[in-house]
């Protein structure tokens, strides 16, 4: 992560066991001089960090002081610009987002002395521009993925403060073709809070997601443990293992998936 405005890089890496609840996290800040990158490729080299390769191939290995992940990634499938363009206004700036939203992965995971085999898909996304929080306590977001059946791919933002309210999504098919579609706020379907000793934000761990333009009714949930919250140099944030449940375009789904965070949900 990024703040050219603070000086500094912050490195985040966490891991969750979602059948025992048991999750690690670290998070370390750096000056913007000890990162370094290209601008011919990716390449990417931080203190704990080397991230190599291009579009469709590349190499993640980072290092903390309690475990390793080494993963090689390719990409399947089109490219996700958010909102159909890669450009979308967020909290009364302009964002620019883009993911590659299926990674096939394979590699090893080491926690605490013990290394294991891992593989699967992943979702890499990359997001950038300013968010204009001005210090609103009514500001809060949220960030969902969700990797459905027949190889569609939602990415869902719901992001609040003062003055608006914008939940939408964006659904991306194989034929790269796109559905834009308004979301019922999330806020109204959103329960059983958790609050955090660290922070002292609260934050759902249950969310009912209506999307009636595309016939979709979902129960999402946090799995493992609510306390997924990162504390380090971004501010404070659940940056959490979820599932869903429901129907998506009319049919039944399940899936696992993903949710970020920010602000205090407190009423």
């Amino acid at each position: 992560m990024s703040f050219p405005n603070l000086d500094k890089r912050t490195l985040a890496f966490s891991v969750t066991d979602k059948d025992t609840g048991w999750y690690k996290n670290y998070e370390t800040t750096f000056a913007k001089d000890a990162y370094t990158w290209s601008t011919r490729g990716l390449d990417i080299k931080t203190p704990g960090l080397t991230w190599t390769g291009d579009a469709r191939k590349m190499s993640v290995r980072t290092t903390t002081p309690w475990g390793s992940l080494n993963v090689q990634l390719k990409a399947r499938g089109p490219v996700m610009k958010y909102a159909g363009t890669g450009s979308f206004p967020l909290l009364g700036d302009t964002n620019y987002e883009f993911a590659l939203p299926s990674m096939q992965t394979s590699g090893t995971l080491t926690v605490q002395g013990r290394t294991q085999r891992v593989s699967g898909e992943s979702w890499l996304d990359r997001q950038w521009g300013p968010i204009g929080t001005d210090g609103d306590p009514a500001m809060h977001w949220t960030w969902m993925n969700l990797s459905l059946p027949g190889g569609d791919k939602l990415a869902l933002w719901d992001t609040v403060n003062s003055k608006t309210d914008n939940s939408w999504a964006t659904v991306l098919h194989p034929d790269s073709s796109y559905d834009l579609a308004p979301v019922t706020p999330l806020a109204d379907g959103a329960h059983r809070p958790w609050a955090s000793p660290t922070s002292g934000n609260t934050y759902p761990t249950r969310w009912t997601i209506d999307i009636p333009a595309l016939k979709s009714h979902l129960s999402v949930r946090l799995t493992g443990t609510d306390a997924q919250e990162l504390t380090g140099g971004m501010g404070a944030r659940i940056e959490a293992k979820a599932s869903f449940t429901g129907t998506y375009q009319g049919k039944k789904v399940t899936g696992n998936n993903y949710v970020e965070m920010a602000g205090n949900w407190k009423a």
